[in-house]
């Protein structure tokens, strides 16, 4: 399911288009939202499939202890191990493994949606406050965060501020 989707993409931000932006957060946080619910379902579904199924083995091995190599009444340990090891009940928990390995992948994506809205908050108020105003030439936010991601952007603003701060001590 989530390979259908680009995260990246999506929770990124256009500083050069904060209107549309703020125009498709709302569309886009509802989107990844019922996606969620819906991978729940599947996940949900697939929880009833395997107690379902480990039922079924269970029975068959308290019927039919000889089919299973068991000579005695089965007790709790053995019935466990035999269901543990089957083959159906195997793979139906790979896929509930797999269901529940894309709910969070996505679960992560309404996260990151959730906290695209407040960038976008701290961007607009930004730029209400002037702070891309000046009588410099505009600068090309996105270019320059490109570079810094680039180069690293903490650890080259840490050792700029060491610089600054071993100067001033001189």
């Amino acid at each position: 399911m989530t390979k259908e989707l680009d995260h990246e993409r999506d929770v990124g931000i256009d500083p050069n288009g904060l209107d549309t932006e703020w125009l498709a957060q709302p569309g886009l946080f509802l989107k990844y939202s019922k996606m969620e619910a819906e991978q729940g379902r599947i996940v949900d579904r697939l929880k009833e499939r395997l107690d379902v199924a480990e039922a079924e083995i269970r029975k068959q091995i308290i019927s039919n202890p000889s089919e299973y190599a068991i000579t005695t009444k089965p007790n709790l340990d053995e019935i466990k191990s035999l269901i543990v090891g089957d083959t159906t009940i195997c793979a139906v928990r790979q896929e509930l493994q797999d269901a529940q390995y894309e709910l969070n992948i996505i679960k992560a994506a309404v996260r990151a949606i959730d906290q695209k809205k407040y960038a976008l908050q701290d961007l607009v108020r930004l730029l209400l406050g002037g702070y891309f105003a000046g009588p410099q030439a505009p600068r090309d936010l996105a270019a320059e965060w490109n570079k810094q991601v680039e180069n690293g952007v903490s650890t080259n603003i840490a050792k700029k501020r060491m610089k600054k701060h071993s100067r001033k001590e001189r």
